[in-house]
């Protein structure tokens, strides 16, 4: 009966050991998206992958992605908020254990950077999404006076 209960106490002793440790190596990174134009990565109150993240796959220990960049205005005397993508496509890194963002704004290096991690051929993105939610969001830049705002 004693070696009953001992191993039963080992093994609880354990289980809390692992859950300590497993709690220890969540990265407590969220994922933000309060718009489909204004999606980032945060950690804390830090942003950590600029916005606006388009596609992304987690693999492994790292985030990779698809993004056009963003600017975001305060307008009319602080009264509207807008938020205006740029057209140059961006492709991010996010090592999730060093917590260090690499960004490229070519594919190829972007390519070239997965298969340097040995994640390339795992990794699933859209890259339709850049033309889509450029197309999408920049047929309002035209409708909006952005001589009233000021870069936030």
């Amino acid at each position: 009966m004693k070696t009953f209960k001992r191993n039963i106490l080992i093994f609880l002793s354990l289980l809390i050991i692992f859950y300590i440790i497993k709690a220890s190596l969540t990265d407590d990174y969220e994922f933000i998206r309060n718009r489909t134009d204004d999606f980032y990565i945060s950690k804390g109150d830090n942003v950590i992958v600029k916005p606006s993240i388009i596609s992304f796959d987690i693999v492994d220990n790292y985030v990779v992605g698809l993004r056009l960049p963003s600017i975001h205005y305060r307008c009319l005397d602080g009264d509207s908020y807008n938020i205006k993508l740029s057209n140059n496509k961006g492709y991010f890194i996010l090592d999730k254990i060093t917590g260090v963002v690499a960004y490229f704004s070519l594919k190829e290096v972007f390519l070239n950077e997965m298969d340097k991690r040995q994640i390339k051929d795992k990794v699933n993105l859209n890259y339709g999404k850049f033309s889509q939610i450029w197309n999408k969001y920049s047929q309002s830049y035209t409708n909006i006076d952005y001589s009233t705002c000021t870069k936030q």
